[in-house]
């Protein structure tokens, strides 16, 4: 999917500043033979990777809902004009665009409701 591939490209690029600093890091303390000098790149190690995670998390569930909006909008503009009420996902049949009309949630609910209430 070219979105999500594109998506891909902003993530990595966004990132790059981040993943630059843990790996010149990482190649200091490849290099370091003071101790004390080691301890303080370790610690500048630890911060520096918490950061890149944390930016990573966040820039990645930006993206993923980014996709995932624009993504349903694409489906339900192709099922109108295709005419479908349903259609499901390949995966494990979830529901990715109902017609409003065939959505029967509300009147299940109530028959369930209903059900529930007769014991």
């Amino acid at each position: 999917f070219e979105m999500k591939t594109e998506y891909d490209r902003l993530l990595e690029r966004d990132l790059k500043a981040e993943a630059m600093l843990v790996d010149s890091i990482q190649t200091m303390m490849d290099h370091a033979t003071d101790s004390m000098e080691l301890y303080r790149l370790r610690k500048d190690y630890y911060v520096a990777e918490q950061l890149f995670n944390d930016k990573f998390e966040k820039l990645s569930r930006n993206y993923t809902t980014s996709v995932t909006e624009r993504l349903d909008g694409y489906i339900e503009k192709y099922a109108k004009q295709k005419g479908y009420q349903l259609i499901l996902t390949g995966n494990n049949g979830s529901v990715v665009y109902v017609e409003e009309s065939t959505d029967v949630t509300a009147d299940l609910i109530h028959f369930a409701n209903s059900e529930f209430t007769k014991k």
